[in-house]
């Protein structure tokens, strides 16, 4: 008896193709700079926005 696991073992949606995974990847990357560009910006703007708003310390 054999302990291989064939490929067949492994169920369908657990194999994800690679051009897939490459997609997935360059999603989560592009969502991941686009969240650190709104920080950068709220936190740029914070102070400006305080000031036009009247705001205190």
């Amino acid at each position: 008896m054999s302990t291989e696991l064939s490929s067949s073992a492994v169920p369908r949606t657990a194999q994800l193709p690679l051009r897939q995974a490459w997609l997935v990847l360059v999603v989560v990357v592009v969502a991941e700079l686009m969240d650190l560009v709104d920080t950068s910006v709220a936190n740029l703007a914070g102070p400006s926005i305080r000031a036009d708003l009247g705001g205190g310390r």
